[in-house]
């Protein structure tokens, strides 16, 4: 039998509002989706131009490959983070590949905004040191009258000590989510950590979920959950987040208190390996 669970998610009420700009410091492009956040909570994303519509206060704002920044200002510069620069790397299209599927269908849901689902992949022995090629998320379509360009997700990977190597921002296709690494990254003996998280839409809707995840609700490997905009990036468990303070308001509402009745609760995906 399907299960099905409201998420209670947090909105904020919207007064007066200007448009900000976001900018790169050094070629002075406008930085698309990047996440801004106010009082803990995710505001919204930056549109194609860098722009988001905001009240006069003070924001973090938040994008992969930048630094963190906090600004009062209606003209944001972030400051890139400094990288090692590799030999390029020619991905292609692996001949003979291994699925490794990940989870047991269970449940459907939306994936709650701003929050990270972290699951670990315990690889079997063919698998060791075999690289990642595709990360797939099957999806279901919400609201028939959206368009799939609108919402905006996140997968990372991180490695065993919970350090990130790698994240990018993909889009839903029809039904899948699906991510084509630019990077090189094996299975390792001893495991990593794959995450997806749903960032929001840059403009804004009236439907801000517009897809149906599948669920394990009792997935064998140890999962984490993460709220994006804590300065500290505390990863916690699923007994953490139901008596943590800043998770209890979004799961309060649920009908049956399922965080007590169901263990390690991840989205089901699956890795191609090569």
């Amino acid at each position: 039998m399907k299960i099905y669970i409201l998420f209670l998610f947090l909105t904020i009420p919207c007064w007066s509002q200007i448009s900000h700009q976001v900018l790169d410091s050094k070629t002075e492009k406008p930085v698309p989706y990047v996440s801004v956040y106010f009082n803990d909570s995710l505001i919204g994303l930056t549109d194609n131009s860098g722009i988001i519509k905001l009240n006069e206060n003070k924001y973090l704002y938040r994008r992969d490959g930048y630094k963190d920044q906090f600004s009062h200002s209606k003209n944001i510069r972030l400051n890139k983070i400094e990288e090692e620069v590799l030999d390029e790397i020619v991905i292609t299209i692996p001949q003979k590949k291994t699925i490794k599927k990940i989870g047991n269908e269970e449940a459907f849901n939306i994936l709650l905004r701003g929050v990270e689902f972290i699951s670990f992949i315990e690889p079997q022995k063919k698998e060791i040191d075999k690289s990642i090629y595709k990360i797939s998320y099957p999806i279901k379509k919400r609201n028939k009258g959206s368009t799939p360009e609108e919402s905006i997700f996140k997968v990372s990977i991180y490695d065993e000590k919970k350090v990130n190597i790698y994240s990018e921002i993909v889009y839903p296709d029809s039904d899948i989510l699906m991510l084509v690494l630019n990077k090189k990254i094996v299975l390792p003996k001893n495991g990593l950590f794959i995450g997806i998280e749903y960032l929001g839409k840059p403009v804004d809707s009236d439907n801000m979920y517009d897809y149906f995840f599948s669920y394990d609700l009792y997935y064998k490997n140890a999962t984490y959950y993460k709220r994006n905009y804590l300065n500290k990036d505390q990863w916690e468990i699923l007994k953490e987040i139901n008596h943590n303070e800043y998770f209890s308001d979004i799961y309060k509402s649920m009908v049956e208190p399922v965080f007590t009745k169901f263990k390690n609760i991840t989205p089901l995906f699956q890795i191609e390996l090569y």
